[in-house]
């Protein structure tokens, strides 16, 4: 098995590892709708004993339930005469100002990648909806059990809230990008739900909260800033839930197990670091008239890029790693060569704050 997935797929570009599909992959990848996915199904039969932390998760979700047609004030719009995120921390908004384009056009291309962020949001919630219900079949105790079928209810609400923000204010959803696709479709396939849990609950959750916390603290749309305060509470449980799963789990395996976990872990970040911002510039640059390519070098050579990408992983996803030991010594160099916890960041930024507004 290679080191890395996808990679007959990588496109150096400006220093940085680009991944690339063809049309026609594209196409395969997209219309690949039903998946073979050997499952476990785990009896526990311990009603009585309590893991405290997986508990108290639970609990607190108890309270924390919101109605996406009742809580969210749908009456604000996203309009196409102003920016929902500042232009100059967009891609397109700020590519177009500096080509001299009018700042309608900058507005719309700015709107464009917010929906292309809205509708990956959407796409990953729905492999979380599935994945999650996977996970009420597999993980070993009740308490874990119970708190996977309450973050199916969670995500049965993110996938409503999403699809709802893209039907009634933008019009249109995105389609899903490539490199998600592949990697949503390995977590959801695999038979072992230490991988499902890696992947989906401490990887994607993680790098959830670091978009959601970066949109919700950036926009300049209240209605946006609200949908993402309230999709990131419920992200912050599905993280630490996967780090309250795995902790005790993780020093049961054996050695080949656990190695092949970090490998895992490794594999699945990797694609995920290596994939921003790919599908957003292929898909929106052409509505423009601009050359992907083109767009992606000034992108990768940009440094708020690599301080956004140091932010996206310290934010929630590293951290968690550490907690559970899965990056150890034997994979450390891969993370050190990828310049994913510097003690600062690349270019001076510091990682964002832990926004009240998630908590």
């Amino acid at each position: 098995m290679s080191d890395r997935f996808l990679e007959d797929h990588r496109r150096p570009l400006a220093g940085y590892d680009r991944i690339h599909f063809d049309e026609a992959e594209i196409i395969a990848l997209r219309s690949r709708i039903d998946l073979e996915t050997p499952l476990r199904v785990h009896w526990e039969w311990d009603y009585i004993r309590e893991i405290e932390s997986l508990r108290a998760l639970y609990e607190r979700g108890k309270t924390a339930q919101w109605n996406v047609e009742t809580d969210i004030d749908w009456s604000v719009e996203i309009p196409e005469t102003a920016f929902a995120m500042p232009c100059e921390q967009t891609v397109f908004g700020m590519v177009l100002r500096m080509m001299g384009a009018p700042e309608a056009m900058q507005m719309r291309a700015a709107r464009d990648e917010l929906a292309h962020g809205f509708s990956q949001l959407l796409h990953g919630e729905q492999a979380a909806l599935q994945l999650t219900a996977q996970l009420v079949n597999t993980v070993p105790d009740m308490d874990a059990k119970m708190f996977a079928g309450q973050q199916v209810a969670d995500e049965c609400r993110h996938v409503e809230v999403f699809a709802k923000a893209l039907a009634r204010k933008f019009g249109e959803v995105h389609p899903i990008d490539p490199n998600i696709k592949f990697l949503l479709d390995e977590m959801l396939s695999t038979p072992n739900w230490h991988y499902k849990t890696i992947g989906m609950q401490v990887i994607f959750e993680g790098v959830a909260m670091g978009i959601i916390t970066d949109m919700g603290t950036r926009t300049l749309n209240p209605l946006v800033r609200q949908i993402m305060r309230y999709v990131a509470r419920d992200e912050a449980r599905h993280a630490a839930f996967g780090v309250l799963a795995l902790r005790d789990q993780i020093p049961k395996l054996t050695q080949q197990e656990r190695d092949d976990a970090e490998d895992f872990t490794w594999r699945c970040l990797e694609v995920v670091a290596n994939g921003l911002m790919t599908g957003l510039i292929d898909w929106v640059a052409p509505r423009y008239g601009l050359a992907p390519d083109v767009v992606a070098e000034a992108v990768f050579s940009n440094p708020p890029f690599w301080d956004g990408r140091y932010n996206m992983f310290n934010h929630t996803v590293l951290p968690n790693l550490r907690k559970l030991g899965i990056v150890t010594e034997r994979t450390r160099p891969n993370y050190d060569r990828f310049r994913l916890w510097e003690s600062s960041a690349p270019y001076g930024t510091k990682p964002l704050p832990r926004e009240e507004f998630y908590k």
